[in-house]
């Protein structure tokens, strides 16, 4: 419930699927506007991807500590 999210639709390998974007602090970026992408910044920050037709996710990558 504290990470704010970003959703975005893609297709990859000719499937349609949902590149989601999650995150505890936007520094002051406008993140209803921009997307946010940060190196470091440990578990604050993570994406992954879903694949509504199966249901699946897929490719999750939660950000390194520096």
């Amino acid at each position: 419930a504290t990470y704010k999210r970003q959703y975005v639709g893609l297709v990859k390998n000719g499937r349609k699927v949902v590149f989601s974007n999650f995150f505890c602090t936007s520094y002051d970026i406008d993140w209803k506007t921009k997307p946010i992408a940060v190196d470091d910044g440990g578990d604050c920050f993570f994406n992954v991807l879903y694949d509504p037709a199966s249901a699946t996710f897929s490719a999750l990558q939660i950000n390194g500590e520096a």
